[in-house]
């Protein structure tokens, strides 16, 4: 999943590894009986006595858009409950303003969530800019360490080769290939990390 496009539709604490983490955790029942549930964003309970403004103020302080109040629309109606759209509106504008900063978007892109276009125009462009360059910089990790991973298990596997056998010989050759690859990655990275350091994200 590309993490440094603007369209991405996942809410922004969503990301592969940090479910992985959480199902690892034990909570691989209450995760699998919530998507079977169909991921209603609100309970009865929370429904029932809902503060409106401070539900908005929440969502968009986590950066979700502004039209996230038709999930809950939809969640409540099935207890006979309709949102104040009005006071969520309000309440939304407020905390948007708080995640729509650059050093929010830094966190955001590095951590490696999404992003759902929530930010007004007015406080997009900061924003998006640290985010795409932390959402970069978590991206050339990922390629970092795959790459590091894909070396180590060369250097295991011609240690149990003996000899010098063709097999050998094809995996040296990669291993020189992934070696630049590497010192290729290691560069970028350095340079991504140094444009950080000099924007005063690092």
């Amino acid at each position: 999943m590309p993490v440094n496009q603007k369209s991405q539709p996942q809410p922004v604490a969503t990301f592969a590894p940090k479910l992985l983490r959480a199902l690892s955790g034990g909570c691989l029942t209450a995760c699998f009986l919530s998507l079977s549930a169909g991921c209603a964003t609100m309970s009865e309970a929370e429904c029932n006595n809902a503060d409106w403004a401070l539900r908005g103020e929440d969502d968009g302080r986590l950066g979700y858009r502004r039209d996230r109040v038709n999930e809950h629309s939809k969640a409540c109606a099935e207890f006979g409950v309709k949102p104040d759209l009005q006071a969520y509106s309000d309440g939304w504008a407020k905390g948007i303003r708080t995640f729509c900063t650059p050093a929010k978007g830094w966190q955001t892109g590095k951590e490696g969530s999404s992003y759902q276009n929530s930010c007004p125009p007015e406080l997009e462009t900061p924003f998006y800019e640290a985010y795409d360059l932390g959402a970069k910089i978590f991206a050339q990790q990922a390629t970092v360490t795959s790459l590091e991973v894909a070396l180590d298990e060369i250097n295991a596997d011609l240690n149990e080769l003996l000899g010098d056998s063709e097999e050998k010989k094809k995996l040296k050759k990669k291993r020189k290939q992934l070696k630049r690859d590497l010192a290729d990655g290691q560069a970028e990275l350095f340079l991504l990390e140094l444009d950080a350091q000099q924007r005063g994200f690092q």
